[in-house]
């Protein structure tokens, strides 16, 4: 509906806000509250671009199959080059942020990335959410082109202000799991075990 009307330039999308959603969306609207949201799923520009159309747009059977895979959400839209409508984890504010990348570092299991962010803004103050994204190698698994691995938001920053974030996850998060291999594995406990 948002691209059949003219004249739209900006929209706020208010979802599950409970019973105090009049107040916040009239702060959000007259600037006493900045929005900082970002979506949490993948808008498409047509519905037939969503994986799971094919199988679930008709009416033939109770029935539905679900191909997906590992290919779910933003992980399809990447990995097949599908342009959205607006990507998962896309968000505007009343002001602008740039971040600088600080620095990687790896301690026993951990991964961590520092970053900078600083809302280059004139006018109006911000929250900003970094998200860090990281791609695996296609090997014997099929992998998606990159997935989400850690995200932070930043406090209310002035315009001017920065903020280091330091976003971490562990490296066995970025493990695949192996069915075939996995199967193997088990037989052969169990056969070490029967000896």
């Amino acid at each position: 509906f948002y691209r059949e009307i003219k004249g739209i330039g900006a929209m706020l999308q208010i979802s599950q806000a409970g019973m105090a959603c009049g107040t916040v969306l009239a702060d959000l609207l007259t600037g006493k509250l900045v929005p900082s949201g970002h979506l949490t799923s993948t808008w498409a520009k047509k519905y037939m671009d969503y994986p799971a159309s094919k199988t679930f747009c008709d009416n033939s059977s109770n029935d539905k199959t679900y191909d997906e895979g590992i290919f779910v959400g933003y992980r399809y839209f990447d990995s097949f080059e599908i342009e959205p409508a607006y990507p998962f984890g896309y968000g505007k504010s009343y002001t602008e942020f740039s971040w600088e990348f600080k620095g990687i570092e790896l301690k026993d299991e951990t991964l961590s990335v520092r970053v900078e962010v600083t809302n280059c803004g004139k006018s109006h103050g911000g929250k900003e959410v970094i998200q860090v994204y990281t791609s695996s190698p296609n090997g014997s698994l099929v992998q998606p082109y990159q997935e989400l691995r850690a995200f932070a938001k930043t406090k209310l920053l002035s315009p001017g202000e920065s903020q280091a974030l330091t976003l971490e996850w562990n490296v066995r998060d970025m493990a695949s799991y192996d069915e075939s291999k996995a199967e193997k594995v088990n037989k052969a406990k169990i056969t070490a075990k029967r000896l």
